[in-house]
């Protein structure tokens, strides 16, 4: 029961944290993308956006915006390539993550559209990419503007035993709402029944 409401907890932090904060004080979404076979041999024309590690290596693009990164090791682990991209002035506005999940000796790459001129920053890990499998409660304000419920169905999407609820009346935290407290109390009591 602890692991299952400590996981509970840590997925609604995750999808309800300020991953970086919009001049404006909104949240920013982390974009998670499944890295996918390049249609043609990837060939670098600027080698100094890469991150080499033992692990892999992960790379910019910026001719065409992609995100490259390769898996050299049969450690059962995913390459990932983590990124933040900051308007002129430091203001971050976007992060995600670039996950190779086909395994040793394979590259992925992720296509994203970059602001010009802006600065990005990228790191570079080992990852398990694969979520557990257990119950998760999703609830989206149908008010919430930076994440909307499409955004709440995607993330519940790798989730095998997810639901997601669009609560009436809710911005971006609908679990601080009446309705969202309701929903998690009825979701937690179904969990340990």
């Amino acid at each position: 029961m602890k692991k299952l409401l400590t996981i509970v907890a840590a997925v609604i932090a995750l999808l309800l944290s300020p991953i970086g904060v919009t001049p404006a004080g909104a949240a920013i979404a982390m974009e998670w993308d499944k890295g996918v076979v390049p249609a043609s041999p990837f060939e670098l024309t600027n080698d100094r956006s890469c991150v080499l590690i033992g692990a892999g290596a992960g790379c910019f693009e910026p001719q065409g915006d992609y995100f490259y990164v390769t898996d050299r090791l049969a450690d059962g682990h995913s390459a990932a390539l983590f990124w933040r991209n900051y308007h002129p002035g430091d203001t971050l506005y976007r992060n995600g993550a670039c996950f190779n999940t086909a395994g040793a000796d394979t590259a992925r790459i992720c296509n994203k559209d970059m602001r010009e001129n802006s600065k990005l920053q990228i790191r570079l890990c080992a990852a398990d990419a694969r979520l557990p499998d257990v119950p998760v409660l999703v609830l989206s304000g149908d008010l919430d503007a930076n994440t909307p419920t499409v955004s709440g169905r995607e993330a519940a999407a790798q989730f095998p035993h997810a639901e997601v609820v669009e609560v009436e009346g809710a911005g971006h935290t609908p679990a601080q709402s009446p309705e969202g407290a309701r929903l998690t109390a009825e979701f937690l009591s179904r969990q340990t029944s």
